[in-house]
C-alpha cells in the first residue's frame, strides 16, 4: 500500500501539462514574431517575468500585431506554472 501511495505522490509531483490557446486574430501571420514569457510559483504567490503582449511586441520591434497565442505550461501539478505569450505581426 506504501508503494502504491509512493507511487502516486510521484506521478503528481512529476506531472506536467502544455496547452496552446488562440487569443486574437487580426488578418494575416505576420513575418516577425515575438514572445514574452512569465512564471508563477504556489500558485501565484511569487511572480516574475513580464508575459504580456505588448513585451511580446517590444522583443521583436513589433508595431502591428496580427496574432495573438499563449502557451501554458504548468509543472508540479500547478504549482510552477509558466505562460509564453506567442505574437506575430509587421
Amino acid at each position: 500500500m506504501k508503494k502504491i501511495i509512493l507511487a502516486a505522490i510521484a506521478a503528481f509531483a512529476l506531472a506536467s501539462c502544455t496547452t496552446y490557446n488562440p487569443i486574437a486574430i487580426n488578418g494575416e501571420i505576420g513575418s516577425k514574431k515575438g514572445q514574452a514569457t512569465g512564471t508563477s510559483l504556489f500558485g501565484g504567490l511569487i511572480n516574475f517575468g513580464n508575459n504580456t503582449i505588448l513585451a511580446a511586441a517590444e522583443s521583436s520591434s513589433i508595431t502591428r500585431v496580427s496574432t495573438v497565442d499563449e502557451k501554458i505550461v504548468n509543472i508540479l501539478g500547478g504549482f510552477v506554472v509558466t505562460r509564453t505569450t506567442i505574437i506575430s505581426g509587421e
